[in-house]
C-alpha cells in the first residue's frame, strides 16, 4: 500500500490505491500503523516550522518509515536535505522530483 503525505497534490498523479494524509499528525498517525510499502512526502504541509515532512521524517521510528521514500517538493533544497538524510540513515537512493509529479 502506499501513502501521499502532502496538503495539497492531487493523489490521483500517484496511483489509484494511494491514501492521503494532508497533515503532519495526519501522515505521523498512517506511518505508525505501519501498513505502508511505499511513501510519497512533501515538505511543505503548509503547516509552520516543526510540521514539515522533515519532521515526519526525523520524528517516526523507523519501523514505521516504509522502504520506499519519494520525496516530492517545489524546493530543490527541501529534497537536497532530505536525501541526504534519507542516505545518512541508510536508505537507498530514492527517486525525487521537485515538480511533484513522479
Amino acid at each position: 500500500m502506499r501513502i501521499l503525505i502532502d496538503d495539497n497534490r492531487n493523489p490521483e498523479n500517484y496511483g489509484s490505491d494511494v491514501k492521503v494524509a494532508r497533515t503532519y499528525a495526519e501522515g505521523m498517525e498512517e506511518l505508525r500503523t505501519g501498513l505502508w510499502e511505499e511513501l510519497y512526502l512533501d515538505y511543505d504541509l503548509g503547516e509552520g516550522i516543526g510540521r514539515s515532512g522533515f519532521n515526519i521524517l526525523i520524528n517516526s521510528r523507523s519501523q514505521d518509515l516504509p522502504n520506499k521514500i519519494k520525496l516530492i517538493s517545489s524546493s530543490e533544497s527541501a529534497i537536497g536535505f532530505m536525501g541526504e538524510w534519507l542516505r545518512i540513515n541508510g536508505y537507498e537512493e530514492h527517486l525525487a522530483n521537485w515538480w511533484g509529479v513522479i
